[in-house]
């Protein structure tokens, strides 16, 4: 579904409808790729970007809209695995960011929303009052300014930190807005295909490039070894009515996380955060029930999911790796992290050694000598192996609901539209994981890599570059077990 940033939203650009050559191709239309438009107009002539979907379609358009430097509780991990200096710079790079992207508001006069707020994080029950501990020594360590909250000072939290003068806004906006004003050409609907020396190809035109970024989230097929080192990570989101009265931006992590932010008409609400090889549907199923239960007297306007990359040591990757430049991996804080890599990029680009660039380099150690790596990749070799398991008795599922099943040992899905059905192969094109239907948004889902099918097949969101192969029939002409 929709978020409610984007619902009911059309930019009406065009997709590509030509052969094309320029100094720079940014692949992908989100915060990240505009923000590089951005920062590169000014010294590059001919700057051309392509989006598979629409403009902020993805994680931009369909996340909290928190400006903050306060990620969640990512600080302590970040102190352990790279240090104080680091941990500080990673901080202050996005404290900026939260200004200059408030200044390019004002520079090209956004309508966003922009709003200054404080941040919260925090917990409700005892046992995890450590956590927000090891969190709080991590911001003393670092000199990172903040206020602590204690039981009754801010509703649903036992013991907290705030952090001050941060700000939330309409990302989707933002992006549309942001894009109208770049001296740069936009195509929409216009998926990379391939890309092979210095030639990115789309499915009928072919753009040859100087320079190339890739702000896709996901890497393309060929660069297999960064599924290695990123994990896909969804989060589900609702918006309700009316907003809260509360101005805080609150994260709490019990054992369901939680997070919360008010605009103008709306307030945001989320959590139930998991990895793909989880059951999304039960998250999904516990997600809505709670929402009854928590706001039994708030209208529900719309409910989605957000996806994104989690990196085995926190950090995002922002480096040059082969003709490209790649840009993954904002373990769900792309908001600030995407200006921060804008300028990393520019860095890149101008050949300048800072360290900004080293922070976020893919060359670092930390990147596969760590025990998330390991972990990580434990849980992908886990799905994989899972996912092979299937009952085998072929069945019809009940109309809107699906079912999986194996002819000849390969994995099959089945989903049901009144008389219709959509028959899809469920090994992923990608590395060869099966899929796993998802229930909230009715879609297949690659419980390894994120990558994700409509029932037809298509591809909604690589990294697997082709679709599924798929067949439609109706009821009675399938023939079933009894």
């Amino acid at each position: 579904m929709k978020s409610e940033w984007i619902k009911n939203r059309e930019t009406g650009i065009k997709k590509l409808n030509q052969d094309l050559e320029c100094d720079v191709l940014i692949v992908g239309a989100g915060m990240s790729g505009l923000l590089c438009a951005y920062q590169l107009q000014n010294i590059f002539e001919h700057i051309v970007i392509i989006e598979s979907d629409e403009i902020a379609s993805g994680a931009s358009g369909r996340n909290t809209g928190k400006l903050t430097s306060q990620h969640g509780f990512n600080y302590q991990e970040i102190l352990k695995i790279h240090g104080e200096e680091k941990t500080r710079l990673y901080y202050h790079e996005n404290e900026r960011a939260i200004h200059e992207l408030k200044r390019i508001c004002e520079q090209y006069d956004i309508d966003c929303e922009y709003s200054e707020k404080d941040a919260v994080i925090g917990c409700k029950s005892v046992y995890m009052t450590k956590r927000v501990a090891d969190e709080i020594k991590a911001y003393d360590t670092c000199d990172i300014p903040y206020e602590v909250i204690r039981e009754d000072e801010v509703e649903g939290i036992r013991y907290g930190a705030k952090f001050l003068k941060q700000a939330s806004f309409d990302p989707y906006q933002f992006c549309i807005q942001l894009a109208s004003n770049l001296n740069c050409e936009i195509y929409e609907r216009t998926p990379m295909m391939h890309i092979h020396d210095h030639v990115v190809k789309t499915k009928d035109h072919a753009i040859r490039f100087k320079h190339c970024i890739l702000a896709t989230q996901v890497m393309p097929f060929q660069f297999k070894f960064f599924y290695t080192l990123t994990a896909p990570k969804q989060t589900f989101l609702a918006a309700l009515k009316p907003a809260d009265k509360n101005s805080l931006m609150i994260l709490s992590e019990d054992e369901i996380t939680k997070t919360k932010n008010n605009m103008k008409n709306f307030m945001l609400v989320g959590g139930y955060d998991h990895a793909l090889s989880d059951d999304s549907n039960f998250k999904w199923q516990s997600f809505k029930r709670d929402l009854v239960l928590e706001y039994p007297n708030y209208r529900l306007l719309s409910t989605w999911s957000s996806q994104d990359y989690q990196v085995t040591d926190y950090l995002p990757i922002i480096d040059r790796c082969d003709d490209f430049i790649v840009i993954t991996g904002f373990n769900k804080w792309g908001n600030t992290n995407a200006y921060v890599a804008s300028l990393t990029v520019k860095d890149i680009l101008e050949e300048k050694v800072t360290e900004r660039r080293e922070l976020f380099s893919l060359k670092r150690k930390s990147l596969v000598f760590s025990k998330n790596f390991i972990s990580e990749n434990y849980q992908v070799l886990k799905s994989l192996i899972e996912s092979k398991i299937h009952d085998s008795k072929l069945m019809i599922p009940e109309n809107h609901q699906a079912i999986s099943f194996q002819l000849d040992r390969h994995p099959y899905g089945i989903y049901r539209q009144d008389d219709k059905l959509y028959i899809v192969d469920t090994l992923c094109p990608h590395l060869g994981c099966t899929l796993k239907f998802n229930d909230h948004d009715k879609c297949w889902d690659c419980p390894c890599h994120g990558s994700r099918f409509s029932l037809q097949g298509d591809i909604i969101k690589g990294p697997s570059s082709v679709g599924l192969h798929h067949s439609e029939c109706l009821v009675s002409e399938l023939k079933v077990d009894k």
